[in-house]
């Protein structure tokens, strides 16, 4: 799995989505509460340091207070049955196939007549 940069630029650590879900997932298990938590949740997401699972922690925590502030707009979603084809390229694809249709009736009727001068010359 190629590593992506799921936190800030300045972090010299690259999570993967796998380890990121492992982290996240561990934070569920261990709150606040939890002797050594830190310890834990790097043991179970691997690889990583307490220092490192405690920075991958401030940033989420970062990321969230800027998503509930309003400073990061929320994805504008579908409607259920909606979709994310605009209407003018639904339009764009109906004129192809269109096009491809006439196209090919056209072809069709020209291999008839074809056809039938064929026959007709008996050769």
């Amino acid at each position: 799995m190629v590593p992506n940069k799921l936190s800030s630029p300045d972090s010299s650590s690259t999570w993967t989505a796998e380890k990121n879900k492992l982290f996240e997932n561990a934070l569920a298990i261990y709150d606040q509460e939890t002797h050594d938590r830190w310890h834990k949740i790097a043991r179970i997401v691997g690889g990583t340091t307490e220092e490192e699972v405690k920075r991958q922690y401030e940033i989420l925590v970062h990321d969230i207070n800027c998503i509930e502030s309003g400073k990061v707009p929320l994805p504008k979603y579908r409607k259920v049955g909606e979709s994310n084809i605009s209407n003018h390229e639904k339009r764009l694809t109906v004129l192809r196939i269109c096009s491809m249709i006439s196209t090919t009736a056209r072809r069709e009727l020209y291999v008839k007549k074809t056809s039938k001068k064929l026959k007709s010359l008996k050769l």
